[in-house]
């Protein structure tokens, strides 16, 4: 029987200078509905963010899984992930 929850798992390398991304369709889905309403926050002028949890961390959005190859080379799993969305005006005002 085909696995078909959502896949939406993020981990890094051991030093965290990369992220990697897994996911399915549903987990693309889920992440691509939480870009468009920030996207929606920021026409209307306004900031906002978005969080990604797993379940070890009283979330659902994110699973926690990872690559042989990745779980062998020492990468972390990511359990909180948030997405912010800046207005220009916040842009300059937090100096990013």
């Amino acid at each position: 029987m085909k696995n078909t929850s959502p896949l939406l798992s993020v981990c890094s390398n051991s030093t965290g200078d990369e992220v990697h991304i897994h996911a399915n369709i549903q987990g693309l889905t889920i992440l691509q509905n939480a870009i468009s309403n920030l996207q929606q926050k920021l026409i209307a002028g306004q900031c906002d963010h978005e969080h990604f949890r797993s379940s070890e961390w009283a979330g659902f959005e994110l699973t926690v899984t990872m690559l042989e190859s990745e779980i062998k080379s020492d990468c972390k799993q990511v359990h909180h992930l948030e997405v912010f969305a800046w207005t220009d005006e916040w842009r300059e005002k937090s100096d990013l």
